[in-house]
């Protein structure tokens, strides 16, 4: 029986195990083997022999090679699910735009109706930094909420924030932000009368 969090977990495995490293072999053993073996039972060889052809002594070599390699780990004889689906779910998010991850913690942060100590990725502070005694600049540092140290963005993504924010700078004017706001004040007002 394949539970939603397996069917996540294969759509995933599909979507990334190139770049996860895995082969073809290694990708068609570890899809059978979440597929095929459910979230509480050890590994079924047999089963998994029957929907890869191949033999159950191949099967376990590949299983072998990748846990000698890092792709899976295993308790008590499972494969431990929640590590592979936060390997591949890093790869997944690593590919993403940052307009993308702001607008789904967003999202995330709405859906769960979060109070204000909880915050999403787009809330930020500016923070004034002096390098030295002729450069200045500004960095971006994360919101502290209830259970984190707020820490300063990885600079990769300062610079992609800050392209961002030009590309953005270059297609608008005063006038747009102006109707923009106007509008932000209107929806605002709108929802304190409701």
């Amino acid at each position: 029986m394949i539970y939603g969090y397996d069917s996540e977990l294969i759509t995933m495995l599909a979507r990334t195990y190139i770049k996860y490293g895995l082969n073809t072999d290694e990708f068609i053993v570890l899809n059978a083997a979440i597929a095929l073996n459910a979230y509480e039972e050890k590994l079924n060889l047999l089963e998994i022999s029957k929907s890869t052809s191949k033999s159950p002594d191949e099967i376990e070599k590949i299983l072998t090679t990748l846990l000698d390699k890092g792709k899976i780990k295993s308790v008590g004889g499972k494969i431990d699910r929640q590590a592979l689906y936060s390997d591949l779910n890093s790869i997944i998010r690593s590919e993403m735009t940052l307009p993308d991850l702001i607008m789904e913690s967003m999202e995330n942060h709405q859906r769960a109706g979060y109070e204000q100590e909880w915050v999403h990725m787009g809330q930020v502070e500016l923070v004034p930094v002096d390098i030295n005694e002729k450069v200045q600049g500004i960095a971006i540092k994360e919101q502290s909420d209830f259970w984190s140290v707020p820490e300063m963005w990885p600079k990769k993504r300062m610079v992609e924030l800050a392209k961002y924010i030009l590309t953005f700078t270059e297609y608008v004017d005063d006038q747009w932000i102006n109707q923009y706001n106007t509008k932000s004040y209107e929806q605002r007002e709108k929802q304190k009368r409701n």
